[in-house]
């Protein structure tokens, strides 16, 4: 017979405190699951690999903090080509090529199909354990590999990101998931997608926005931080480049980051465009 149901009890005095351990300083933590959200077109993905590109190759990050320890990347990316998209924009971010990993399908008899976090999370922790220092895990974007789960359901959401957010603390990595906003109105974190479930059960959240004056530039805000104090926003733009590989040139483009600091909240940010006046 299986064994009887048990609670599992945490006595408080046999606890050692820790200091939160941090990829990039107040920002994204190892350990925990952060969400970046915002409209198609305004660069999430890009900004994605500009931060693996820091994450392998040891670079400051763009707010003038301390880089991290050199680290590798998985990558889950459901809506970006490898070839002709993905890998010249980590080229242009000046990516470490050789510690970044796709993770395209899964092969189960003989046959392809889409990776879900429900059936194959303890497949993608067999890879992050198998490959060389993994720091950050990215999933682009996260509504691709639900399955058949509901993602305006709360309970349904839940069940697929508390594993997640257990095997990132377990395995001291970074897990950021990519996400859309909604077409309705309100607060940043209720423009998010889906349940609600999916900020609430992230420790730290951004948002992406035009800027209210010129469109052409960007801002990177953070909507949500539960594990540090909620710092300024960056400004960005999306620059156009090109890559060379074997004497071809590819276009693409990468993140461009202001140096002077974003001080409005993604309230404020979001509001600012709103075309009720009353609002702005």
């Amino acid at each position: 017979p299986a064994a009887p149901a048990r609670l599992e009890v945490v006595c408080m005095a046999d606890v050692r405190p820790s200091a939160i351990s941090w990829l990039w300083s107040n920002w994204i933590a190892l350990g925990k699951v952060s969400v970046l959200a915002g409209e198609g077109g305004r660069g999430k993905s890009t900004i994605l690999c500009d931060i693996t590109a820091r994450t392998t190759t040891g670079e400051q990050w763009p707010d003038g903090a301390a880089a991290s320890d050199v680290g590798s990347v998985i990558i889950l990316a459901a809506e970006d080509d490898v070839e002709d998209t993905l890998a010249p924009r980590l080229m242009a971010a000046g990516a470490d090529l050789s510690r970044v990993f796709v993770i395209r399908s899964v092969m189960e008899e003989n046959r392809r199909r889409s990776f879900n976090l429900q059936a194959d999370l303890e497949r993608l922790e067999a890879e992050i354990r198998k490959r060389d220092n993994v720091k950050l895990v990215i999933i682009d974007p996260i509504s691709s590999y639900l399955g058949k789960v509901d993602s305006h359901k709360n309970s349904d959401v839940r069940s697929v990101l508390e594993p997640i957010g257990d095997m990132a603390a377990r395995l001291r990595v970074a897990i950021i998931c990519n996400n859309h906003f909604s077409k309705g109105g309100g607060n940043a974190n209720n423009r998010v997608i889906g349940s609600v479930a999916f900020v609430n059960q992230a420790r730290a959240a951004f948002i992406v926005t035009p800027d209210e004056d010129d469109e052409t530039r960007m801002l990177l805000i953070p909507s949500k931080m539960n594990i540090a104090p909620i710092k300024h926003g960056l400004a960005y733009r999306i620059e156009g480049c090109q890559v060379s590989f074997e004497g071809t040139e590819i276009a693409t483009s990468r993140i461009m980051y202001e140096s002077t600091p974003i001080t409005v909240t993604a309230d404020q940010a979001l509001a600012a465009l709103d075309g009720n006046g009353e609002a702005k």
